[in-house]
């Protein structure tokens, strides 16, 4: 990626997740690159008559900026998803949504009543840490949830939070929390309204549920949210600091370390280019490395490396595994170096070492 170096030192901020470098910044496909190497979200945020980017360069160019096919432009040029056109809701910051639009007609639906209680006993579970309304530094979206009864646990916490949650909280831009309460047992399942907090309105936007309580624990009847990126939210307040690693890491982005990228004419070694330390895979080189064997003559070497074992879960914590080098007829674990692996829950890093000899290389998993 131009301006910014293969294996080049980077600091996360452990509060907010943003990388601490003010020379470069890589923001991810559904972010804009302000002018001040920071990111904002494409959706929402870009041309909302609002500096966002801190020196208003999200607000530049709008007459130009353009939406995708599942998003409405607003006036002003800023995006939204379509589905919240006409919605009844001013969603566009100078309220063109909700221009020319037709009577909205009334209907009812309703719900089905599952068995008694089965509930209670088949249910789908959300434990991520990043959903916790404690968590900020991803943006995560429930739109392609599944309709289901979920329990909240784990490191989300132990319930739906009862009470407003910040913007940028659980992973996501608008947090979703329940209005009126949880029920009591005697109550069986009552309906609920989910709210999402975004622009300074704790109820933004809002959903029906389902909620039952158990006993021991609650369960909600949830679906797909009406737009990204909004996400239900567990009641964990305290997320434990990430580790290290997490925080502290190299990166490695060039696009001809992917494990796709296949020129002859390009041959490296990592005996010389890694030392020993804790290394990121983003960008043109992909977001981990492979786990299958990865054929000769790509990732811009001769034999090139891939993790054995399989990638650690965050409860694992890090892990040792082995990554092997295929080369000639020896097959795919010509040679291998002994690493450890980490799942910081958003990515993974890795402990990598010189390779044993040249022309070996540590693979991406960009095809």
């Amino acid at each position: 990626m131009p301006g910014e170096k293969d294996g080049e030192l980077r600091e996360t901020n452990p509060d907010t997740g943003s990388i601490n470098d003010a020379q470069v910044s890589t923001c991810s496909p559904s972010q804009f690159t302000c002018d001040n190497g920071g990111c904002i979200s494409v959706l929402f945020l870009r041309c909302d008559q609002k500096d966002d980017c801190g020196d208003n360069s999200d607000e530049k160019n709008c007459e130009n900026n353009t939406c995708r096919s599942w998003q409405f432009r607003c006036d002003s040029g800023q995006c939204i998803p379509a589905s919240w056109r006409c919605d009844g809701r001013n969603n566009c910051r100078d309220t063109s949504d909700e221009n020319n639009c037709a009577p909205a007609t009334s209907g009812t639906t309703s719900a089905p009543t599952p068995s008694p209680a089965s509930e209670c006993s088949s249910y789908r579970i959300l434990n991520e840490t990043d959903r916790a309304q404690g968590f900020i530094g991803v943006y995560k979206c429930d739109g392609n949830l599944r309709k289901a009864w979920y329990r909240i646990q784990g490191g989300a916490g132990k319930q739906m939070p009862d009470t407003c949650v910040p913007e940028q909280q659980c992973g996501t831009h608008a947090p979703g929390w329940l209005s009126g309460g949880h029920p009591t047992v005697a109550q069986g399942i009552v309906s609920r309204a989910v709210c999402f907090h975004w622009y300074g309105s704790c109820c933004r936007w809002s959903r029906n549920i389902r909620v039952r309580n158990c006993g021991a624990f609650y369960v909600y009847e949830l679906g797909p949210t009406s737009g990204c990126f909004m996400r239900y939210c567990g009641d964990r307040k305290q997320v434990p600091v990430p580790p290290p690693e997490c925080r502290n890491y190299r990166t490695l982005n060039d696009a001809n370390r992917a494990q796709g990228f296949h020129d002859r004419r390009i041959v490296k070694c990592d005996r010389d280019f890694i030392v020993k330390a804790w290394y990121r895979f983003t960008g043109s080189a992909g977001y981990k490395m492979p786990d299958s064997c990865v054929p000769q003559w790509r990732c811009g070497t001769h034999a090139p490396g891939w993790l054995t074992g399989g990638h650690p879960t965050v409860a694992q914590g890090a892990v040792t595994r082995k990554v092997c080098f295929h080369w000639s007829y020896r097959g795919c674990c010509t040679w291998f170096a002994n690493i450890r692996v980490r799942n910081c829950g958003a990515f993974y890093v890795y402990e990598l070492i010189p390779t044993p000899t040249c022309w070996l290389r540590y693979c991406g998993n960009r095809g």
